[in-house]
Parts: C-alpha cells; sequence; structure tokens
C-alpha cells in the first residue's frame, strides 16, 4: 500500500474531526481543518493549496481578532459599571 493511499483517509478524517470540534468546542479547529484540507489539495494543485493555506491563515487572524476585541470590550463595560456604581453612591 502506498503512502499517498494512506495519507488522504487520514487527513480526511482530520478534517471531520477538526469541523466537529469547530462547532463544539470553538472556531479556532476551523483553522486546523482548512491547513488539513490545504496539505491535501497541495497533493494534487499547489494554486490550489496555496489558497487554502491562505485563507486557513486569514480566518485564524479574524477568529483571534475577535477573540482579543471581545475581552478587551468585557473588560472595559466591567471598569465602567465599577466607576458608574461609585458614582452613585
Amino acid at each position: 500500500m502506498s503512502a499517498n493511499k494512506t495519507v488522504a483517509p487520514a487527513l480526511s478524517g482530520a478534517i471531520s474531526l477538526f469541523v466537529v470540534l469547530g462547532l463544539c468546542v470553538g472556531p479556532l479547529y476551523f483553522s486546523a481543518a482548512l491547513v488539513c484540507l490545504a496539505i491535501l489539495a497541495l497533493r494534487s494543485d499547489t494554486r490550489q493549496g496555496q489558497l487554502y493555506a491562505g485563507f486557513a491563515l486569514l480566518f485564524l487572524l479574524v477568529a483571534f481578532g475577535y477573540g482579543i476585541g471581545k475581552d478587551l470590550a468585557q473588560r472595559d463595560n466591567a471598569r465602567d459599571a465599577q466607576v458608574a456604581a461609585v458614582d452613585r453612591q
């Protein structure tokens, strides 16, 4: 059995696993699924694999940026609530 025939099912299984983890745990696992898809696509079409890898990087940056922005907004809202509580007294 050649390596090509064993890698494709393994990557397909990894893609499925990462998509399920992305739905259940967090969206950052979707970028791992896209990286696996890029590796799988690179074997047949270099341009398509590069496109998937770029999309995975873009998705990763957007997901991290959203998480950081969300944390900063929650911290700012908590600080404003404390200031408002002190001003009422």
